[in-house]
């Protein structure tokens, strides 16, 4: 049986947008890259993570020459 536990609200959309595979794509070369979290991508392209959320929820089109799209 699985353990569960309560958390805030803040705290549970955090981990789900933070811990999702996402494919980068760069804009200047169209190469396509894949990472298993946002914070991966981001560590090792030296990019913001909320800049990449802002990217992947439609507010903005890309960040520093970089598109990201959801891998479900």
């Amino acid at each position: 049986m699985e353990k569960c536990s309560f958390v805030k609200a803040e705290e549970n959309l955090k981990e789900s947008m933070i811990e999702q595979k996402i494919k980068v794509i760069c804009l200047k070369t169209k190469k396509e890259t894949f990472y298993d979290s946002i914070s991966e991508a981001a560590r090792q392209l030296n990019l913001q993570t909320a800049n990449i959320n802002k990217v992947l929820r439609g507010i903005r089109k890309h960040h520093k020459n970089f598109s990201f799209e959801r891998v479900e």
